[in-house]
């Protein structure tokens, strides 16, 4: 959370309209979650401490905010590992337990397997005892600067497309 960014995280954040959610920077998007993700040997994973702006029920984490969380961490496992921006085609979530504000916890994910343009993920949130509190899957899609253009067409892709699928 606005600590040691991997390579890949600077460039993005310096690219004009970058203001995700869970991985801006905090001057970027002072609401959003600044993660900073770290490579592993199959994926990602980023430590992270869900203040009372997150909340749903007092103290309980909302799940949107979860789920965004396990998304984009779970991206990250591709781009870290291919340096490819991916697309979520699906995603699910098990919420085995409550997840309380102002607790820490470690987000991961991890590649499974690559069938041509297509990814299937892994993710867990954990606490930092390493007791799994939401596990997650989801397919991402890895498209080409064309695709990406007529899927978001508003969007500013002026320095995004070497993170784009080739052909």
């Amino acid at each position: 959370m606005d600590g040691k960014r991997t390579p890949i995280q600077n460039e993005l954040a310096r690219m004009r309209g970058m203001s995700c959610f869970v991985c801006a920077p905090r001057a970027q998007n002072p609401i959003g979650l600044a993660l900073d993700f770290e490579v592993t040997e199959n994926g990602a994973k980023a430590a992270l401490n869900f203040g009372e702006l997150y909340q749903s029920y007092p103290g309980i984490v909302h799940g949107g905010v979860i789920s965004a969380a396990l998304d984009e961490t779970m991206a990250y496992a591709i781009i870290l590992k291919t340096g490819v921006l991916p697309f979520t085609s699906s995603l699910k979530l098990d919420y085995r337990l409550p997840v309380k504000t102002n607790t820490a916890y470690v987000c991961e994910g991890r590649v499974v397997s690559r069938e041509g343009d297509g990814f299937k993920v892994e993710g867990r949130l954990k606490t930092e005892s390493g007791r799994a509190v939401v596990l997650a899957s989801a397919e991402f899609i890895c498209p080409t600067a064309e695709l990406a253009k007529r899927l978001v067409p508003h969007a500013e892709w002026a320095g995004f497309e070497k993170y784009l699928a080739s052909v």
